[in-house]
């Protein structure tokens, strides 16, 4: 998980506090919107798709800034391919 602070403290500083705190805040909503869904297996993974759909809501579904998102995550050792892979 220390990969995944790190990811968000470098966006914080590349995309500001506001985005980047609303961004988290529309991810955690989502994460509360469907708490049945299982997370046991892979917590960042399921983070990180919530995370973009964050980015697509404080970015009008533009989603201009998650291209360099997702290589802030990567650099970090998170894969945005992971998030996006269903592991069941």
């Amino acid at each position: 998980m220390w990969s995944l602070g790190e990811a968000l403290w470098e966006m914080r500083n590349k995309f500001g506090r506001e985005f980047t705190d609303q961004m988290v805040r529309y991810a955690l909503q989502a994460m509360n919107d469907n708490p049945a869904k299982d997370t046991r297996g892979d917590l960042d993974s399921y983070f990180l798709a919530m995370l973009k759909i964050g980015d697509s809501v404080m970015d009008d579904n533009v989603m201009s800034r998650w291209p360099t998102a997702a290589g802030i995550l990567e650099k970090n050792g998170l894969s945005e391919e992971a998030a996006t892979t269903d592991k069941k």
